[in-house]
């Protein structure tokens, strides 16, 4: 009997696809031939996995234009929702999930378990793909949520949450993919996105939701929120997980990464550099082991661990990256000895003033008394906390624009490891900081003083004050 019932269902999903199919090709939706190309070509590979996720290979597989010629008929044809409306009129579970009626999904699901003990009823209704969207029934549920009220609900709003939850529980798959690649996480946060599919981020990234998938145009998920300008949507993935994505290279334009777009948007930097000011508050991880950290270095004050025995291990672990290597010179500061910089070492840029619109090309040299520089580390490496020893050249600029570039190697390996960790931690899109420094008198004078031999005490070693980053200047430079 249980074989018959599949049996029947996979007909009348078959059918429904192919009416679906007819309709669009007679300009139901009013799509390009190449969109309903691209739509048959999707479904027609998915044909033999009516409960799984079919084809999801990434269709741009050449740069520039050409990559976006290769993705756009799907693109078109996914923006107008196909057949979803239509097929969720015939499909009664699907409707209730679209909908939001929790007694209905709940009482379906519930003959499902009675008719097979084994969980393949439950299973086949939970991932069955039953329009061109080739959407499971979570699909249906956030697509719901979105429409308020959804016109002919026989349920009152807000019981979408219920029905996410009672699918997710019943073991809905939380990261299946529909024709285009989305999953559940992407629809709740993309066009369309509103506190009730917002609020669904959490459940489904806990149910295994990727939070950092690609798209079948090869495009990360954080990339719908950036382009449609959603802070909050912004925030939601941010917290689930996605910043590990903000450097993924879309092939068409390998250029054009999360990372990089969001330098346009002025609320989406401020709202990657809270984040992540914060995240480097609460999840400190040991930087051994991994595990969750209990103190800190106190002289850097930017390492974390979780006991004193992994401390001593980092500090004695031998090679370059032993933290007796990379630690600050002192307390909430890091010293650079300037002296030590050979053509090697350092670098001396051309740099242009935002303060005074003056182009430079002088190094940073000794003034007296405190003053703000900025530190800034290539854009390329926003996210460069996936690769924490991978560390880039750190700049130190003053506001007429003279600068000094600390390289990872040599006698400033262990400052620049230092700052451009700080940087990313706490600097405004992890790009850029603002600190207090001054220059340090040489050893045995004091500073403006004279040596034993009356020549002027000229600093060599810039003192940068790590404990508090300052604000940026106004105007900016």
């Amino acid at each position: 009997m249980d074989a018959l019932m599949q049996r029947a269902a996979d007909e009348a999903t078959a059918a429904g696809m192919a009416e679906s199919l007819a309709h669009m090709e007679r300009g139901v939706h009013n799509m390009s031939r190449a969109a309903k190309r691209a739509v048959v070509t999707a479904i027609r590979a998915g044909e033999s996995d009516p409960y799984g996720d079919g084809d999801q290979s990434c269709l741009a597989t050449l740069p520039g234009m050409a990559g976006v010629h290769q993705t756009q008929g799907l693109r078109d044809a996914w923006s107008t929702g196909l057949d979803l409306m239509e097929t969720a009129e015939r499909e009664p579970f699907h409707f209730a999930c679209l909908v939001g009626d929790a007694a209905a999904v709940g009482a379906t699901i519930a003959a499902a378990r009675r008719i097979d003990d084994r969980g393949e009823a439950v299973k086949r209704l939970l991932e069955r793909r039953v329009s061109l969207m080739r959407l499971p029934a979570l699909g249906f549920v956030v697509y719901g949520a979105r429409l308020t009220p959804v016109p002919g609900s026989p349920a009152p709003p807000g019981q979408h949450a219920a029905v996410l939850r009672l699918l997710l529980d019943a073991g809905a798959a939380a990261d299946a993919r529909d024709i285009a690649g989305y999953n559940a996480v992407a629809s709740a946060t993309g066009v369309g996105a509103c506190a009730a599919t917002l609020a669904m981020v959490p459940p489904l990234v806990a149910a295994g939701g990727d939070p950092c998938a690609v798209n079948r145009f090869g495009e990360p998920i954080l990339m719908m929120p950036i382009q449609t300008g959603n802070v909050e949507a912004f925030k939601v993935l941010l917290r689930a997980g996605a910043a590990a994505s903000l450097n993924t290279h879309p092939p068409a334009d390998p250029s054009q990464t999360p990372a990089r777009m969001l330098l346009n948007v002025p609320s989406m930097v401020r709202a990657l550099t809270a984040y992540r000011r914060t995240a480097d508050k609460g999840a400190r991880l040991c930087a051994v082991c991994g595990a969750s950290a209990r103190q800190q270095c106190q002289k850097c004050r930017t390492t974390y661990y979780c006991g004193r025995d992994c401390q001593v291990a980092d500090w004695k672990r031998p090679g370059p990256d032993a933290h007796k290597r990379t630690c600050g010179s002192a307390a909430g500061a890091v010293d650079v000895d300037v002296k030590t910089m050979t053509a090697a070492t350092s670098e001396v840029l051309t740099s242009i003033s935002r303060a005074t619109g003056k182009v430079s090309s002088a190094p940073l040299t000794p003034q007296a008394g405190t003053f703000k520089v900025k530190l800034q580390v290539p854009l390329t490496h926003l996210s460069s906390a996936l690769a924490p020893r991978d560390v880039p050249s750190v700049k130190v600029q003053d506001k007429d624009g003279r600068l000094l570039v600390i390289r990872p190697d040599g006698p400033g390996a262990a400052a620049c490891a230092t700052l451009d960790a700080l940087v990313r931690s706490q600097g405004v899109a992890g790009a850029k900081i603002y600190l207090a420094a001054r220059w340090l008198p040489p050893a045995g004078r004091v500073e403006g003083g004279t040596g034993g031999d009356g020549t002027a005490a000229t600093p060599t070693v810039l003192r940068l004050d790590t404990s508090k980053p300052l604000a940026p200047p106004s105007p900016i430079w």
